[in-house]
């Protein structure tokens, strides 16, 4: 995993993940954050739970992500959630 976000605003434009692995969120775990990923690649990257993104929220805040233009390839989960969980 990349990154590890809690209630947390982030933005992110043209990066490329690659051959990441974790738990939850093979590339990002929010819990309650604001993100945006715009012409971002997500290649080869696994988890448990959510292959790419694994989002949640509490009683006290919300999650949300914006995808505008990304890419994925050969990314999974074992479990949940092969590209996101929410």
């Amino acid at each position: 995993m990349i990154f590890f976000m809690t209630q947390t605003a982030y933005t992110d434009t043209n990066s490329i993940f690659r051959n990441n692995q974790a738990l939850r969120g093979g590339v990002v775990r929010c819990d309650g954050c604001d993100a945006t990923f715009t012409g971002s690649r997500f290649e080869n990257n696994m988890a448990y739970e959510g292959g790419v993104f694994y989002m949640s929220q509490g009683i006290s805040y919300n999650a949300k992500i914006e995808l505008n233009t990304v890419t994925s390839f050969r990314s999974y989960s074992y479990m949940d959630g092969g590209f996101m969980w929410l």
